[in-house]
């Protein structure tokens, strides 16, 4: 992977609780990362990501999740810098649909601890804005019932949320309108800057910003 290539698309950000993260894209060489993150997840949040019960991660599973196109599949990750060892705590991805090319499915997980601090608004941010540069038109999720935090921020969003089938939801949402729900946002233009690839400033700092 092209360092620069991270570096430019990476950016840190604040919380609404004062936890410090650096937001970044998936590469393949986060894979224990990727691991780490899945133990410190509950069988609840699991399930509801998965839409199954799964005791861990496949080495298929893990390629699936880190080996990436950036452009038809790609994954943002976070990481929260104040801890030991900057763990994985969060990961948004999409990945274009092969029968409706304008569609994406999307999908967010948030470690339970870090649950509730904006992580999840944060990376559905950052993936619609991505997203719109390569041509995506609108993101299709699949929820469970259950999972009331992810639904809410899709509704805030303006996402159209139907049954899908008994104990899932799916969520479609036209990123041409969230753009404008997005561009109130305090951290917008951090977050516009990094999904451009546009946050290496010429004395190497990162962009930042506040959510």
């Amino acid at each position: 992977m092209d360092l620069d290539f991270v570096e430019r698309h990476s950016a840190e950000f604040e919380l609404k609780d004062g936890t410090r993260v650096l937001l970044r894209p998936v590469v393949p060489e986060d894979r224990d990362l990727f691991i780490a993150a899945f133990g410190r997840l509950s069988d609840e949040t699991i399930e509801r990501r998965f839409m199954t019960k799964l005791q861990r991660l496949t080495n298929d599973m893990l390629t699936y999740l880190t080996v990436l196109d950036y452009e038809n599949h790609f994954a943002w990750g976070v990481r929260a810098t104040d801890e030991p060892g900057a763990p994985g705590i969060a990961v948004g991805r999409y990945v274009r649909s092969n029968e409706d090319p304008d569609s994406a499915e999307a999908a967010i997980t948030v470690v339970d601890s870090h649950q509730g601090r904006g992580l999840g608004t944060l990376l559905l941010h950052v993936l619609a804005v991505t997203a719109r540069d390569h041509g995506i038109k609108r993101f299709r999720s699949y929820l469970s019932s259950e999972n009331r935090k992810m639904i809410g921020i899709l509704k805030d969003a303006g996402s159209a949320m139907k049954v899908d089938s008994p104990g899932v939801m799916v969520s479609d949402v036209e990123l041409d309108a969230l753009a404008g729900r997005l561009a109130k946002f305090p951290h917008h233009e951090a977050i516009v800057a990094a999904a451009g690839g546009r946050t290496k400033r010429e004395n190497g700092s990162k962009r930042k910003g506040k959510t």
